[in-house]
Order: structure tokens, then sequence, then C-alpha cells
């Protein structure tokens, strides 16, 4: 999350490597494609904004029918983070690199009971079978 330019070729690389998910690209408005909208004044409208984002869809928006994972940088970290703590039902884990965020949210907070889970913890869906041998 905060603008995809960040990630160069990255999500096709991600992508690649984990068969049958799905990886979008979210930018936050004033960033990326969405540069000639103005910035929110907080981050939970930022956060509210790319949560929209990730539930549109081709027929219009969706509610999340599955907890998603969040690999996010600066800025697009701290909004991960807000997700996590006001919505932690959508969310199955998050990698966030460079929050930038020290002392607002603790990850205890954004995941109650998985402390771990939410700084470091991303799993990819679906679960491969075993290789032979």
């Amino acid at each position: 999350m905060r603008e995809s330019e960040h990630w160069d070729d990255f999500p096709q690389r991600f992508a690649q490597a984990l068969p049958g998910a799905e990886v979008r690209c979210l930018d936050l408005p004033g960033n990326g494609e969405h540069w000639r909208l103005n910035s929110p004044p907080n981050l939970r409208e930022a956060m509210e904004f790319a949560r929209r984002e990730a539930w549109e869809t081709a027929d219009g928006p969706t509610a999340p029918q599955t907890p998603v994972y969040l690999l996010s940088i600066s800025m697009g970290s701290m909004a991960a983070l807000e997700w996590a703590s006001r919505y932690p039902q959508e969310i199955a884990g998050a990698v966030l690199i460079n929050t930038s965020s020290a002392g607002s949210i603790p990850s205890t907070a954004a995941c109650p009971g998985a402390a771990g889970r939410c700084c470091c913890a991303f799993s990819p869906p679906p679960t491969r079978p075993p290789a032979n041998g």
C-alpha cells in the first residue's frame, strides 16, 4: 500500500511465487494512480480508502469473504496497522516494512492475542500439496 511504483516488478514475481493467490497493489490517495486526489487529513481515512479499494471488484464493492494478508511499506504499513486494529477479522496477517509508526499502535493492539503474527507472519493461499519423493 501507499504507491505501487515502490514495488517495481515485485508484485508480478510475488504472484508467480504464490500460484492461486490474488496480488493487488493499492495506492493511497495523493499517491500513485491516485496522485490527483487530496491526501486524507488522517490515517484512518487513508486506510478506509485502501480498504474500499481492496474489496472493489468489476461488479462493485464486496465484503471480504476470507481474511487477507497485507504486505506494505512505509506509510502503507501505518495504514495496514490501522486496518488491522479496526478490522482484525479482515486481516489474517501482515508484513510491515519501514512502518515509521513507533509508539502509535503496538502490534499487540492491532492483533490481540497474536503479537508476532501481525508483524511477521505470511502464508500463501492456497496450500500446496506435498512434493512427491
